[in-house]
């Protein structure tokens, strides 16, 4: 049985890459798995009613600077993404968090061009 879960990786200055994805089953239980990019080798198991614990966790990952990367589908019991292809290391650009397409692009650089930086 695959399972859909939400993926968020941290990249680290050297290069290396650590992830953490959440997903919940047909039964309504949600695992969580961690571990090194591309093999989320840990996982841990939590009753539905934790929901609302597993969405926050969620916001403090991207809060701490992981991205999320997007849906995988993982199989039960098997640490390595079923359908993955990223490296273990970095993602590849196509997976870069964009800008949302409704939210206007404001370039900052623009704001004060004369250099000054008054504001920041």
């Amino acid at each position: 049985m695959s399972v859909l879960y939400a993926l968020y990786r941290f990249t680290h200055a050297d290069g290396s890459a650590k992830e953490w994805a959440w997903g919940q089953h047909p039964d309504g239980k949600i695992e969580v798995r961690f571990g090194k990019a591309g093999r989320l080798g840990s996982c841990a198991m939590y009753p539905a009613s934790d929901y609302g614990m597993i969405s926050e966790r969620a916001r403090s990952k991207e809060h701490k600077g992981y991205v999320y990367v997007g849906q995988r589908l993982i199989q039960r019991g098997c640490p390595v993404f079923a359908d993955s292809n990223t490296g273990p290391e970095k993602p590849p650009p196509s997976e870069e968090r964009k800008p949302e397409p409704n939210v206007p692009f404001i370039d900052l650089a623009q704001v004060d061009p004369d250099g000054s930086n008054f504001f920041f």
